[in-house]
């Protein structure tokens, strides 16, 4: 779909807490949610198609030969900018974010995220509260502020997408009143019966 060479990323590796059951396993439309966001991404088709997870989760086990698989340090909250850090080190190309608790995500926006990304720019949205960190498009040149941060163990995505919009290596758009609901994440039996509504 898009020209442009780049790395597309599934964040699945959350403890899901408030839900309490693996937010990655819910079951949408039929099929596990995390499987269901992996094939918006697959449609990208990108040049690495990558799932951060945790290891015990055993998402692995599931035959995908597309996939590239990132498993959470044990023993470390840190959140997703681990896997970011990581993916974006490794390939050394734009990625693309996208975590697995946003159900209404669509793969159409997400491509017409990566078609409007400046060249050397990230690309990510607000939504009154701040810029959405986990789905967006990160560029290599934002490893700094990322390294930075996580040698000081301050694990704010929002934070560092602040400061990389300063140094002009992130552009932060308002979303539109039309895509807000895409943004919409379910962490909550509560949030979760809403989308399912």
């Amino acid at each position: 779909m898009s020209d442009m060479s780049f790395a597309a990323l599934l964040l699945a590796g959350g403890h899901s807490v408030r839900m309490g059951n693996d937010k990655a396993n819910l079951i949408w439309q039929g099929q596990a949610l995390w499987q269901v966001q992996l094939d918006k991404l697959r449609l990208l088709q990108p040049a690495h198609l990558l799932v951060a997870c945790r290891e015990e989760q055993m998402l692995h086990e599931v035959s995908l030969p597309d996939v590239e698989w990132l498993f959470d340090p044990p023993n470390m909250e840190c959140g997703p900018m681990g896997p970011i850090l990581q993916a974006l080190e490794k390939w050394k190309l734009p990625l693309l974010v996208l975590a697995v608790d946003m159900p209404h995500m669509t793969s159409l926006f997400l491509d017409g995220l990566v078609q409007e990304a400046p060249t050397e720019a990230g690309l990510f949205f607000s939504l009154g509260h701040g810029a959405e960190p986990l789905a967006g498009l990160y560029t290599p040149q934002m490893v700094p502020l990322l390294k930075k941060a996580w040698q000081a163990g301050q694990y704010s995505l929002r934070r560092v997408l602040g400061e990389a919009q300063a140094l002009g290596q992130a552009i932060i758009l308002p979303v539109s009143e039309m895509d807000a609901h895409l943004f919409t994440n379910t962490n909550t039996p509560q949030d979760w019966r809403r989308v399912n509504t």
